[in-house]
């Protein structure tokens, strides 16, 4: 029995191995199927490939034979071309050259004929010549003799050159000293004149007129190299009054002023000329010196100037404390300052402890227009009046602008006040100094004013536009003058009304993009040089103060 089931395990196993086997068979049996179709289609696809190979062969051959004559029949027909132009080309050259040569043959012709005539001219000539050497021999010994003649002459010239050379010489040095003493006569009939003017203008009480012009900036000289609008427009001769202007279109026009400061103008000199005037408010005379012109003309520069290099304004304190100094022993003085801009039509005071918070209008008083409420500061020295000025300074309003980097936008006055006291007799004399820096005229346009800017500029023209009508009407002698039409010609109205000193500087810019304000500012100028205010007088009283009631000390 164990062995039956033994052997029924074996055969279970072999019959197993039997199926496993024949399995395998039949998976080999059906990859050769498949691998021998694989063959038989890539044999398929070769046969196709050798085809289609022999076809493209004997394409290429076919075309590689239309080719070859293609060129072949191209070669032809340029060939035959070639020689079709060759024998064009050479019977053109025929052509050519037989013209050529009918033509030389014309010419030759003509040249022959020429020269046959031409010898035939020459022969008639050398006959000709024949009395013309003659008359030349004639001709050779005449000239011999008057070159002997000359010789003799000459030799007698050398004395008579010299005497009608040293009666020339003393003719023309007569004629240079008459002519050197005409110009003397001149210039001393012109200093005479000059002054004569000046005297009838001061009994007359004329405004005196300065006129100053500034020297180009290095940016002006740069830009009179880098375009047409560049250049200087202005001319002044010896500083006697004298002004040119010549715009880019050639308009060219003569002013006449009582001085003229050029560019080489220095502060010094132009305050010695100032000097006579307003020291004499020491003497109890009202004094007023404004400046006028363009912005960025040297306004502020003329009347306040740098640190180191003061103007006006601080020049005329100096010599006011020396000269009052010098008298001290015979009369007592009080000098009094304030210090206020117009500013938009509004009055700011720049020395109060909150400016602009007060509202300061102008009043009639015994003495004048004045201020109620404004700073009065007793002075003394120099640097007491730096202190106020600095202040002032900070307080004051100024804005950049394309024509001024510092530009001014208020009109600033320096105002001052002397009381002073015979110590002798009590006798009192009172004057009062306004030194007014005026804010530049200026066109929109150029100075490129915006925003806050152009509301102040449209009211710093406006109240120049005022000073003008002002100007006008006195020079006019019209009944009725227009004050009150702005702040600051109501503020100048006993400047500008009699019995004042009053001088102006027109400050004026010299370069060509500037001549057309030049010309408006010195017409300006010459309508205020003609407004006669009647001769000054001094202010005498028995005592009194300056027209304020708000005083402080600092």
């Amino acid at each position: 029995a164990d062995a039956a089931a033994a052997s029924a395990a074996l055969h279970a196993r072999l019959q197993a191995a039997v199926d496993e086997h024949k399995t395998r068979a039949d998976a080999h049996e059906a990859d050769v199927a498949r691998l021998t179709s694989a063959v038989e289609a890539h044999e398929k696809e070769k046969s196709e490939l050798a085809a289609d190979a022999k076809s493209h062969k004997a394409d290429a051959k076919k075309a590689k034979k239309e080719a070859d004559d293609a060129v072949q029949k191209m070669q032809e027909a340029t060939a035959a071309k070639e020689e079709e132009l060759v024998t064009a080309m050479e019977a053109e050259v025929e052509k050519v050259l037989a013209e050529t040569k009918a033509e030389h043959e014309k010419e030759k012709k003509a040249s022959n004929k020429k020269l046959k005539k031409l010898k035939e001219q020459t022969s008639n000539v050398t006959k000709a010549l024949g009395p013309v050497k003659k008359s030349a021999g004639a001709l050779k010994a005449a000239t011999d003799a008057l070159r002997s003649e000359t010789k003799s002459v000459l030799a007698t010239v050398p004395d008579v050159t010299k005497e009608v050379g040293d009666a020339i010489i003393a003719r023309i040095q007569a004629q240079v000293q008459g002519v050197e003493d005409l110009q003397r006569n001149y210039t001393r009939e012109l200093k005479e004149r000059k002054r004569l003017f000046n005297l009838v203008q001061e009994l007359k009480g004329n405004i005196r007129v300065f006129c100053r012009c500034r020297p180009p900036s290095g940016r002006e000289l740069d830009e009179t190299q880098a375009n047409s609008e560049g250049g200087v427009c202005v001319t002044m001769e010896g500083g006697d009054g004298s002004v040119r202007v010549v715009n880019d279109r050639g308009k060219e026009k003569d002013w006449e002023f009582n001085k003229s400061f050029d560019f080489q103008s220095t502060q010094e000199g132009v305050y010695q000329e100032v000097s006579p005037v307003v020291t004499s408010v020491l003497d109890g005379y009202n004094v007023c010196i404004f400046a006028y012109g363009q912005t960025g003309s040297g306004k502020t520069y003329t009347m306040m100037g740098p640190p180191d290099n003061r103007g006006v304004n601080t020049r005329t304190l100096e010599e006011l404390f020396i000269k009052s100094g010098e008298r001290s022993a015979e009369v007592e003085d009080k000098i009094q300052v304030s210090i206020l801009e117009i500013y938009c039509e509004q009055i700011r005071d720049l020395l109060a402890e909150n400016v602009g918070a007060q509202r300061l209008e102008i009043r009639q008083g015994d003495k004048g227009n004045y201020v109620p409420n404004l700073t009065w500061v007793p002075v003394s020295a120099i640097e007491e009046v730096f202190e106020l000025l600095n202040l002032a300074d900070q307080n004051r309003s100024v804005t950049a602008t394309n024509m001024n980097e510092h530009s001014s936008r208020s009109h600033l006055m320096l105002n001052v006040t002397v009381e002073s006291t015979n110590r002798v007799s009590g006798q009192v004399t009172w004057g009062k100094l306004h030194l007014v820096d005026l804010a530049g005229s200026e066109r929109i346009s150029k100075s490129g004013a915006a925003g806050q800017a152009l509301k102040e500029a449209q009211a710093i023209n406006k109240s120049l536009s005022a000073l003008g009508d002002v100007i006008m009407s006195r020079a006019q002698k019209s009944a009725h003058v227009p004050f009150r039409n702005s702040t600051l010609t109501h503020l100048l109205q006993d400047s500008l009304s009699g019995d004042s000193k009053t001088l102006m500087f027109v400050c004026i810019s010299p370069v060509m993009y500037n001549a057309e304000e030049t010309f408006c500012s010195l017409n300006f100028a010459q309508r205020v040089n003609s407004v006669e205010l009647g001769k000054a007088t001094k202010n005498t009283s028995g005592g009194g103060a300056a027209a304020s009631s708000s005083r402080r000390k600092k």
